[in-house]
């Protein structure tokens, strides 16, 4: 049921233009000190996307996967933010280790809140 409701929520969104108002892809994010610059899309699912990004303060270690997740909905919220709880608590050689997340709200002028846009950091493994 909840699947159900999020993806026929998700599939309206990307098609109207609302989400490009309110959830409009930048260039970089600012997450703890950590300038991202979005590289590519590596992948999507149905409230997210994965992309690849760089580090424009680390060279050391300039390459993570950036997930991005829009919640225009308390439960999409909740589910991201279990998320983001659930991933920090496993910790595994075998599962991937959140390096940081960072939560933004969005609104937008004809509508007011527009939701959250979630981002969850990752480290690169190719």
């Amino acid at each position: 049921m909840f699947r159900d409701k999020l993806a026929a929520c998700s599939s309206s969104l990307k098609e109207s233009g609302l989400y490009r108002r309110c959830f409009p892809l930048s260039s970089d994010v600012e997450m703890s000190g950590r300038r991202l610059q979005l590289l590519r899309l590596l992948g999507e699912g149905g409230y997210s996307f994965v992309y690849l990004v760089r580090d424009l303060n680390d060279p050391e270690h300039p390459h993570y996967a950036l997930k991005r997740i829009w919640a225009v909905t308390t439960e999409q919220l909740e589910a991201a933010k279990r998320e983001i709880a659930t991933i920090s608590k496993l910790k595994h050689k075998n599962l991937l280790n959140a390096l940081d997340s960072l939560l933004i709200e969005k609104t937008d002028d004809s509508c007011g809140s527009c939701g959250t846009e979630v981002f969850i950091l990752f480290p690169l493994y190719e």
